[in-house]
């Protein structure tokens, strides 16, 4: 394929990716997150929040693989995140120039005391 500017001016190519999205979009990702989020008892007892984001692979069959904390300081929020991520629902898969394709989401996973 060929690749414009907004001016119509040829560029270098590049892909066309489609994101992997939560089935039900960004409200029903919440309502999940919401949910089934287990708050560490030791977190709670002294009052801390956090956020921790992890990166996964949404794979073309919309199965989530490989996730990793890419930031996050405190050991009990990491680990409840990738618990989290690991019971996440399939997703819709993402797509590369219009083939199902793995495509990597980076995911915030908030920790806040109401």
């Amino acid at each position: 394929g060929h690749c414009y500017s907004p001016e119509g001016e040829p560029v270098d190519y590049f892909p066309y990716v489609v994101r992997p999205s939560f089935p039900g979009g960004r409200a029903a990702l919440r309502r999940f997150v919401d949910k089934e989020l287990k708050y560490p008892q030791q977190a709670r007892k002294k009052g801390i929040e956090g956020s921790v984001i992890v990166l996964f692979t949404v794979d073309e069959n919309g199965k989530v693989r490989d996730p990793e904390v890419v930031n996050g300081d405190l050991e009990y929020f990491n680990e409840e995140a990738l618990r989290l991520v690991s019971i996440f629902p399939d997703w819709i898969p993402g797509k590369v120039d219009g083939v199902l394709s793995s495509v990597q989401v980076s995911l915030p996973i908030e920790f806040r005391l109401h």
